[in-house]
């Protein structure tokens, strides 16, 4: 679990979402030594690095009592975000392992800030810059509601308690627009199945293949956050994909084998 931690001698006492550029610049460089010495080159290094937000909505500290100094500081503007995002990518690819957010807020702006309807700024965002995250090297959230009813709940019907829908409607939407939901077509011939991370891995632009599967391999199709495909064959010889020069990111990938097709979302670093 990565986070904020480290913090120049003369960054702001708020932290270092309000703090310069070059200040969580020197953060993320500092944090990143420090999750590489902690994580080594084992093979048991985990499966992703969490990285953590903020847990409490931006309307639960403008209404606590007394008064929180976050009432007027924990609003992420889109600054604010996007910083984020590069500090987290930096930590990404100095590691090499895949993101996943933490302690995500799900209200929006324009609830009452009573309990279970907190506003916040975060997840409007995130709807808005997906493609940024993706290319950051997210590979899923993890939201909830704090505790004691001090964040917001996501809710279906419009006259429940919580967000009244919108969290549910948002993602709806996101759902739809995802490209590895629709880059399998059907053969009759092949089986379609999802792949797992031991199967399919990619280290230092190479997309390698575990043993039994490795004689099998067909062709590999990537495509990115805006629907772009890349087309890759295998090298005949050492028998795995050859990256080049693909960009950083996530990735819906199709792994066509001479049996079956598989499908996942492959993290380059």
């Amino acid at each position: 679990m990565a986070h904020w931690a480290w913090k120049p001698a003369n960054s702001t006492t708020l932290g270092l979402f309000q703090d310069t550029q070059a200040n969580i610049d020197i953060a993320a460089r500092e944090e990143s030594k420090f999750l590489s010495a902690l994580l080594g080159t084992t093979a048991y290094r985990g499966d992703f690095l969490g990285v953590e937000k903020n847990g409490t909505d931006l309307g639960c500290w403008k209404v606590i009592s007394p008064p929180s100094v976050y009432a007027t500081t924990l609003n992420w503007d889109d600054q604010g975000n996007g910083r984020w995002i590069n500090f987290s990518k930096t930590l990404a690819q100095s590691v090499d392992l895949p993101l996943l957010g933490w302690q995500i807020s799900i209200g929006h702006p324009g609830l009452p800030n009573i309990d279970n309807e907190y506003e916040d700024t975060f997840l409007p965002y995130f709807f808005d810059h997906v493609s940024e995250y993706l290319n950051g090297g997210f590979i899923g959230m993890l939201a909830g509601c704090a505790n004691q009813d001090k964040g917001t709940v996501a809710s279906i019907d419009v006259n429940a308690v919580g967000d009244k829908g919108w969290f549910y409607g948002k993602l709806s939407a996101f759902n739809s627009q995802r490209p590895y939901l629709s880059i399998v077509s059907t053969k009759a011939n092949q089986i379609h199945k999802p792949a797992k991370e031991t199967v399919f891995r990619i280290v230092k632009n190479t997309l390698l293949v575990n043993n039994e599967f490795s004689s099998q391999l067909v062709s590999l199709e990537l495509i990115d956050c805006s629907g772009k495909a890349v087309h890759i064959l295998p090298d005949p010889n050492l028998r795995c994909f050859f990256l080049g020069q693909l960009a950083r990111g996530t990735y819906a990938a199709k792994i066509t084998c001479k049996k079956a097709v598989y499908t996942t979302r492959l993290f380059h670093p």
